[in-house]
């Protein structure tokens, strides 16, 4: 990835980040002030169903008042006067004050009057036993927990909820002693219901309860008004949210619940806002991207590139000559300057390095030179000694003469050896060398090096295998067969001079075949002194040996492997390879390509 593209990448990543923390930092206040006002606006409505049950309490404790209040209620709880209760005592009067059932309690909670009404049949009945025992407690209750004159509360009444009422028998003008209570009582049914949806506005759903019911949700504590004793929760789902009032008794055990669901129009509104704020959000970050993209692509994006253009294009056409654009001011503009005093520098180190590269090319052509002369100077008075010593060792008698004149052979063939490495390393070097291309039986290169090397290995009293592939043995190729010869020579050479006791093994196969070429791959096996790991590599440089002691122990100018790897590669082949361990002996390897004859 170019850089314009990681600097677009960080930017979109980072707008990204930053879009997705806003999002949920945002929505999470957004959606958290929207729930809270849902849940005050639950707690509001269902709070204004209490407070209507509060005021239908309220207003019922107020409808006996001015019995309570009344001389002949007062002189009616000391006569018990038949008259005052025929007079008023009726049934149409007591329906429109909406009463199911009416007491008159004395002061040692002895029922002087008991009435209930029967609405069925429109008339008055005396209450049953328990409903008067019930009565006679609930009168000691209210005048427990309220010292007022006037007092409602709910109870449960037959297993049925009631709105009981409790006013002291007073006279006219409030004076005591009370003479008692009046108490009376009405049934909750529908009708409260929908007078209380009147009052709320809202549509209830009434349900009467158990006693020991407790199923009811109640999440929020118990309340008390006027009397009354309730507890409200909610429950939520994903499209409703349902408040539920439970009303409970004056004891406190729960007697019914209203209760009524609405959609969930805050909420639903939060989240389409929610919606509309990450459509702005997505919106804007889109245009801050593609503004991001422009900037970036006006002031950064496009001079990095062009400046990396620039420096390739130097690169390429590799002239130091050339120089960057700098225009501005800024980081970008300082490390152009920066490059072209890097390109100046380059290119006064180039004409300097030029300067000595071309001195020391002139000092290794005529050190090459030199040597060469000296080597070609070398080789003819070399040469005349060698055959002046084939002379002296067919005349000179046996003993030690003629030790003496073989000594001398040897010496001078030897010389003559280095001699040729040197000029052979100098001609490679110089790429001056060219190879014949000669008719050849590989049979013939091959008999005349396991000749040789068979002669020695039995001197050093080495086992001695030589392997050649059939179809090769009697193949006729095209190649320089002296070239050839010297690098399977070499290899043997090293071979026999490296290995002291063991074996030596030399292998010939064909690794490919065409029909105009063949690929042989040569092999030198030796259970010798081996090579270590870190000089592999080096014994293949000029002038390297294995160690510093091999020199002086095994002699030889260390041109060998080296020429011999130059040649392989000039024949065809990449190079020539090792596999070696010290003390266990090497394995040198190398493919060349030949001609079919």
């Amino acid at each position: 990835m170019n850089i314009r593209g990681k600097l677009l990448s960080i930017v979109a990543a980072s707008i990204a980040l930053g879009m997705i923390v806003i999002y949920y930092s945002i929505s999470s206040i957004m959606l958290k002030s929207f729930l809270d006002i849902e849940n005050r606006y639950a707690d509001n409505r269902i709070g204004a169903v209490a407070r209507s049950f509060v005021q239908i309490c309220e207003d019922f404790s107020n409808k006996m008042n001015d019995w309570a209040t009344w001389d002949d209620s007062y002189n009616f709880m000391s006569d018990q006067n038949r008259r005052f209760i025929e007079s008023n005592i009726t049934y149409e009067s007591m329906n429109s004050l909406e009463l199911d059932f009416m007491f008159f309690v004395g002061s040692s909670n002895e029922i002087v009057l008991d009435c209930s009404f029967d609405h069925v049949n429109k008339r008055i009945n005396s209450a049953g036993a328990s409903i008067k025992k019930s009565v006679i407690d609930f009168a000691g209750s209210l005048a427990s927990m309220n010292q007022k004159t006037t007092m409602a509360g709910l109870f449960s009444l037959e297993s049925r909820p009631a709105l009981i009422a409790s006013n002291l028998i007073l006279t006219s003008t409030g004076a005591g002693p009370a003479r008692g209570y009046i108490i009376y009582g009405h049934y909750i049914d529908n009708g409260d219901i929908e007078r209380i949806n009147k009052l709320s506005g809202l549509e209830l759903a009434y349900e009467k309860l158990d006693e020991h019911d407790k199923s009811h949700p109640e999440v929020c504590p118990n309340h008390n008004a006027a009397g009354l004793k309730y507890s409200f929760g909610k429950v939520i789902t994903p499209e409703f949210i349902t408040c539920v009032l439970t009303v409970n008794c004056v004891a406190g055990r729960p007697l019914f619940t209203v209760k009524f669901s609405e959609p969930r129009i805050i909420y639903n509104q939060a989240v389409a806002t929610v919606g509309y704020f990450i459509l702005a959000l997505l919106i804007s970050g889109a245009v801050f991207f593609i503004l991001a993209i422009y900037l970036i692509d006006r002031f950064f994006a496009v001079r990095i590139v062009k400046l990396s253009a620039e420096v390739k294009g130097i690169s390429l056409e590799n002239n130091n000559h050339r120089r960057v654009s700098e225009k501005g001011t800024d980081e970008i503009s300082m490390l152009a300057s920066e490059i072209n005093l890097l390109l100046e520098n380059i290119e006064g180190s180039n004409k300097e390095m030029k300067k000595l590269l071309k001195e020391l090319d002139a000092a290794a052509r005529a050190k090459s030179d030199f040597i060469g002369n000296i080597g070609h100077e070398l080789r003819t008075p070399i040469t005349c000694i060698i055959g002046y010593a084939d002379i002296l060792a067919d005349i000179v008698p046996e003993g030690e003469p003629r030790e003496f004149v073989n000594r001398l052979k040897l010496s001078a063939h030897m010389l003559i050896s280095s001699v040729n490495d040197i000029l052979d390393h100098i001609s490679l070097e110089g790429g001056e060398l060219k190879l014949n291309s000669d008719e050849f039986s590989f049979s013939e290169v091959f008999d005349e090096i396991i000749g040789y090397a068979k002669f020695i290995a039995e001197e050093k009293k080495l086992v001695f295998n030589a392997r050649i592939d059939e179809k090769l043995s009697g193949m006729k190729v095209i190649g320089d067969q002296t070239r050839l010869k010297q690098v399977v020579l070499n290899l043997t050479g090293n071979a026999l001079k490296f290995t002291n006791a063991g074996f030596i093994e030399i292998g010939a196969d064909i690794s490919g075949e065409t029909e105009k070429e063949v690929e042989v791959r040569v092999s030198v096996k030796d259970s010798g002194i081996g090579v270590s790991n870190e000089k592999r590599d080096e014994i293949f440089l000029p002038f390297v040996q294995g160690d510093n002691s091999s020199t002086r122990k095994y002699g030889g100018s260390g041109l060998g492997l080296t020429i011999a790897g130059n040649l392989v590669m000039l024949m065809g082949g990449e190079k020539i390879n090792l596999e070696s361990r010290t003390g266990e002996g090497s394995n040198f390897y190398f493919n060349v390509k030949l001609i079919k004859a």
